[in-house]
């Protein structure tokens, strides 16, 4: 691949990149609008059309890994992993 071509690849990657941002704004504006709407009418479901939406609230656990760490240091680094990896940017 020519110096030409990777420049073009690049540019053609930063438009898509710019595009992108843009629509995940309008989808992040959207969904903000309907979370509202169904929060306005205290409705964890609704049916749209053949669309059916859901906002439910959904209990987890996760491990609190910071805290384990200061209650048990030594266990935490016997278990720790280290990994790399390459990271792709264009800035």
């Amino acid at each position: 691949m020519s110096t030409h071509e990777f420049e073009n690849k690049v540019r053609r990657l930063k438009s898509l990149k710019n595009r992108q941002e843009s629509l995940q704004q309008e989808i992040d504006q959207l969904q903000d609008d309907l979370m509202h709407q169904m929060d306005m009418m205290q409705a964890e479901e609704m049916q749209a059309g053949p669309f059916r939406v859901t906002f439910k609230w959904i209990d987890s656990t996760r491990f609190d890994d910071e805290r384990f760490r200061d209650d048990h240091d030594m266990l935490y680094k016997l278990y720790s992993v280290r990994n790399s990896y390459r990271k792709f940017a264009v800035v």
